[in-house]
């Protein structure tokens, strides 16, 4: 797959992680988890105005900004109904709706097998790795497979 897809799924996969561990709480994205959890390098954290905070990291992808890759796949979950802004920043305030909790919560077919968000939660925690990225693309590419023929049906 392209390097933009793959980074694409394996950012999608670590939103739901952190959407489905507060699930039903409104949350705001981790960015500092996400970015680390891909294993980027932190080019500077320092307080901002507020209390905010301003998190730099390298890019992903020679050309493209991390914060501007982030905006944009969690804008995209938005758009295609899988979490729900309430306060129109895809970023904050934000929550799973049901088509993305039943995606996340769909029963394997093995007994012994973990649910998709399960393993999300799971992976979000572990080192970046290819094998990790490689398992976090397949599950998101169920989820949202699942999801898209719930939908039709």
């Amino acid at each position: 797959m392209p390097r933009n897809i793959d980074l694409f799924n394996e950012v999608v996969g670590l939103i739901f992680a952190q959407l489905y561990e507060s699930f039903p709480v409104v949350t705001e994205i981790d960015r500092r988890m996400i970015g680390e959890g891909l294993g980027l390098k932190l080019l500077h954290d320092t307080p901002g105005p507020l209390g905010t905070k301003s998190i730099k990291f390298a890019d992903p992808i020679d050309g493209m900004k991390f914060d501007d890759f982030l905006r944009s796949a969690a804008s995209w979950l938005v758009s295609e109904g899988f979490v729900r802004s309430l306060h129109g920043d895809c970023l904050s305030h934000i929550v799973l709706t049901s088509k993305a909790l039943a995606a996340l919560n769909m029963m394997p077919e093995v007994v012994e097998a973990k649910t998709p968000g399960t393993s999300l939660t799971e992976l979000a925690n572990d080192v970046a790795t290819d094998t990790r990225r490689a398992a976090i693309t397949k599950i998101v590419g169920e989820v949202i497979g699942y999801a898209v023929k719930a939908v039709s049906s």
